[in-house]
């Protein structure tokens, strides 16, 4: 089955990106199978994804979980439940998915693997260390930018030569932090600690709304490909979802999430592009966890504005 199914999936192109480009897209498949009730096809998807990389995903695993749990084989169920709440899965989602549980969630092995502790973080280095508080510095210098210009807006005040002043000082602040930027990113990376991947995602977001700056997206790209940050966030940041972003006509849509409507003659490229980074075809919204829940579907007329952070 895995033989066939791998062939299936070299004859759709997915295997022409490598590493976690494949890995996410063959996920995506398991999660549309999974959706539509054909676990046993989920399931060889999901399989296939996890040799293919080192680490897969917390939230992978526990979709996996999920098919077995639908096909009563509680020893593989239990085996990748547990592997999901060790990598870091919150068991939020567990305890707010219990009707893929229903024939387990009163029995004690159940309610133990729900105990299991997540393994720990990688101690943070002192190199890492300065790396974070110097992000935090730059993060915070920013902040002091944004949050004078929105109390201007909010007071009422909305005195358009401090405005443009405010402005003036951000992009001055931008422009003579940007190498700065790029080396610390060159030399270290994406950070591990939440708080400090959180400033990191917010300055990336600036400066390439700033220029546009294609070494930030390619640095970005490469994290993307070696599975250090989610489809979804390059996505974004490429269309500027936040930022609103409008300086290249070719990347309005190119993913289809700033888009209010997906018109039919784009959906085919689009579809193509979401491929390319490993974003799913299927599903514009991530799913609401709900057994037998179908996520909409990407269509013509699918409105797909707020895509949500936790989709592949």
């Amino acid at each position: 089955m895995k033989i066939i199914l791998l062939i299936a999936f070299l004859g759709l192109g997915y295997s022409t990106y490598g590493g976690y480009i494949d890995y996410h897209n063959a996920v995506n498949e398991g999660e549309f199978h999974m959706y539509e009730g054909n676990y046993d096809l989920a399931i060889s998807n999901f399989e296939m994804a996890f040799e293919m990389v080192n680490l897969p995903y917390a939230r992978d695993f526990y979709l996996a979980s999920k098919c077995y749990a639908q096909m009563n084989e509680p020893d593989l169920m239990y085996s990748y439940l547990e592997k999901s709440i060790f990598n870091g899965l919150n068991i939020d989602f567990v305890l707010t998915d219990s009707l893929w549980f229903t024939d387990f969630i009163f029995e004690n092995e159940f309610k133990n693997a729900l105990l299991i502790k997540p393994k720990s973080l990688e101690k943070i280095s002192t190199k890492d260390s300065i790396y974070h508080e110097q992000l935090h510095l730059l993060y915070d210098e920013l902040k002091h930018y944004s949050s004078a210009y929105m109390d201007n807006i909010i007071s009422g005040d909305r005195d358009s030569l401090k405005l443009d002043s405010i402005r003036q000082l951000e992009q001055s602040f931008l422009l003579k932090n940007h190498d700065n930027f790029i080396n610390l990113f060159s030399n270290h990376g994406i950070p591990i600690h939440p708080t400090a991947l959180s400033h990191f995602e917010t300055l990336c977001f600036q400066f390439v709304q700033f220029q546009d700056d294609n070494e930030i997206i390619e640095l970005l790209r490469q994290a993307l490909d070696q599975g250090k940050i989610k489809p979804i966030f390059f996505a974004r940041l490429i269309e500027g979802q936040f930022l609103k972003l409008s300086k290249s006509k070719d990347r309005d849509y190119q993913y289809g999430l700033r888009s209010n409507t997906i018109e039919a003659k784009n959906l085919g490229k689009i579809q193509n592009q979401r491929k390319s980074i490993g974003l799913s075809i299927y599903f514009a919204f991530s799913p609401n966890y709900e057994k037998n829940y179908k996520p909409e579907p990407i269509s013509e007329n699918f409105k797909t504005t707020t895509i949500s952070s936790s989709s592949n």
